[in-house]
């Protein structure tokens, strides 16, 4: 999975799934759209008061657009951290969002 000796490439781009295993939904004015988990992270990252400012933007418009997320092992523990400290995210995103980087080896 890495390109790189060392890293590892993570990609966010899918959609969060209930505990019934279908996609949620949101919408306004009856649209509706799958709630797609790197548009979340990268709101979550991109919304940091701490930080490195420049890797957490980097990392957030990657993910907001779909693209794979090159990290180095102290990265790869940061994002995870700050994923399992953002008090904006529910317990069931941040297992979705965490078993995509305990997959990347």
């Amino acid at each position: 999975m890495s390109e790189k000796a060392g890293t590892v490439k993570v990609n966010f781009n899918f959609s969060v799934v209930g505990l019934n295993g279908k996609p949620i939904f949101f919408g306004e004015n009856g649209s509706r759209e799958e709630v797609n988990a790197g548009k979340m992270l990268a709101n979550i990252l991109s919304s940091m008061s701490k930080g490195d400012v420049f890797k957490l933007m980097e990392w957030s418009r990657k993910a907001y657009h779909g693209e794979d997320i090159e990290l180095n092992k102290g990265e790869k523990e940061a994002l995870e951290n700050h994923i399992k400290d953002s008090e904006n995210l529910t317990v069931l995103s941040k297992e979705q969002l965490l078993n995509v980087l305990k997959s990347s080896k």
